[in-house]
């Protein structure tokens, strides 16, 4: 039903015609569809005599429902940046975008508990869309991302796996290290970083984590 909106706002006829529906199945999807803010309504003057005529169109957000070209872009980036720089230029560039992703990341990571700190880190990247949960055993700590944003290109260039790796290391503070394990560009269920101690906790630290895995050096 969405793309049936994409070139012009229609009325409730014109999409139970175009989609082969009754205009209550109609009136349904478009319901729920302006609930969610994908759609709203536009209420025309009728032509001629006769009562207003309600017009659907998709919203800014509806648009983003659409295909969209966004992946091939940054892929064909990346692709210019290698072939232009060699792998120094790309591994440059890497390094820009995580510093800019740190910053960004700083603003919602500032607690004093290490275990605050997963927490806030979860909640970044799942308000960003990667829906992040903190899972805790006995072997660890895993920070799992249920979905990738950048799975299409991340097939083509895991550096950007083990980046983002670095940069939520960095948002976490020092002496802790994450490193990536599976992901799902190498079509593992879902992308996890292990995360690990690797210094002792400075003097005075409110860190308070005590099933994080602890090693003595990174690996």
């Amino acid at each position: 039903m969405v793309s049936s909106m994409a070139d012009r706002a229609r009325t409730v006829a014109e999409l139970g015609d175009q989609l082969g529906i009754s205009q209550v199945a109609v009136r349904r999807h478009l319901a729920r569809l302006v609930e969610e803010g994908w759609v709203a309504g536009r209420t025309d003057d009728p032509d001629g005599p006769g009562r207003p005529v309600t017009r659907y169109l998709l919203t800014t957000d509806g648009h983003q429902l659409l295909p969209q070209g966004y992946a091939a872009l940054a892929a064909e980036l990346l692709a210019y940046i290698s072939e232009t720089t060699g792998r120094d230029g790309l591994s440059a560039y890497l390094d820009w975008r995580g510093r800019r992703r740190v910053q960004r990341l700083a603003d919602a990571v500032d607690a004093d508990d290490l275990d605050e700190r997963l927490a806030q880190l979860a909640e970044a990247l799942t308000d960003a869309g990667s829906t992040a949960t903190i899972e805790v055993s006995d072997d660890g700590v895993v920070l799992r991302q249920h979905h990738c944003t950048v799975m299409d290109i991340a097939r083509d260039h895991p550096e950007l796996c083990h980046a983002e790796a670095d940069e939520f290391s960095r948002a976490l503070g020092d002496g802790v290290q994450v490193e990536r394990g599976a992901s799902r560009a190498n079509g593992d269920r879902s992308c996890e970083c292990a995360v690990m101690v690797v210094d002792p906790p400075a003097a005075g630290s409110r860190t308070t984590l005590p099933l994080l895995a602890r090693n003595t050096s990174p690996t």
